[in-house]
């Protein structure tokens, strides 16, 4: 990867990351918002329970997704990115310009998504 490629992958990796914090104050604001409100009858009830937990589950996966973004910019600094953790062998260039955080090739990745679905 030459300089200029590496330039361009840290400012999206930059955008990433500002995308994936202000995405989450703003689930944080709806969470909070959704705790704050009157509770009426046990439907009104029982709907605020599901909000609120599909809110926290929206909120743990932007947080994953903050995670990985951070350890693809790592992996930049280090001079590490582009390997897959995996196997060590390169993962292609469209791979990372679709997903610029991605710390495996297609191979080793569908391996893992396999594994978890057995």
């Amino acid at each position: 990867m030459n300089t200029s490629e590496k330039l361009r992958l840290s400012h999206a990796l930059d955008r990433m990351r500002s995308v994936c914090v202000t995405r989450l104050r703003s689930m944080r604001q709806r969470i909070d918002a959704l705790s704050i409100g009157e509770v009426g009858d046990p439907v009104d009830l029982a709907l605020d329970h599901i909000s609120r937990g599909t809110e926290q589950m929206l909120l743990e996966l932007e947080w994953r997704h903050l995670q990985s973004v951070s350890a693809a910019q790592r992996r930049l600094c280090a001079g590490e990115h582009g390997t897959c953790s995996a196997c060590g062998r390169a993962i292609r260039r469209r791979r990372l310009a679709a997903l610029p955080e991605a710390s495996l090739c297609l191979s080793c990745a569908a391996r893992r998504e396999a594994q978890r679905n057995n």
